[in-house]
């Protein structure tokens, strides 16, 4: 079924450009409940199960949400255009990177 894993994500800005700069990065447990007392009231903690693979020489991670219907799609492409080959079996929707609803700190609402 898979294992779990916990992740902090550290968000602030650069003095000097402004610009929001955000530190992810993997966590135990037991630091992952540590970081939980010190969250942010209005947010709650997002769950999801994430399924990688590879396809046509790029990379994919399905992000599904488990508590809403909701699944967002990872790509890296290794194309030297940049283009993006998805495998007949996905309903891929509407690009959505410079959405600011669909970011994390959103989704944890």
């Amino acid at each position: 079924d898979g294992s779990s894993s916990y992740g902090h994500v550290a968000v602030h800005l650069d003095p000097d450009t402004g610009e929001q700069i955000e530190r992810k990065r993997r966590c135990s447990p037991r630091e992952y409940r540590v970081h939980l007392s010190n969250a942010d009231p209005d947010r709650a903690p997002v769950a999801q199960k994430r399924l990688h693979f590879l396809y046509d020489y790029q990379s994919f991670v399905v992000h599904q949400y488990t508590d809403r219907d909701c699944s967002i799609l990872h790509c890296q492409a290794a194309r030297s255009d940049q283009s993006i080959a998805f495998p007949a079996l996905l309903q891929v929707g509407d690009e959505i990177t410079d959405d600011k609803s669909y970011s994390a700190y959103h989704q944890a609402k």
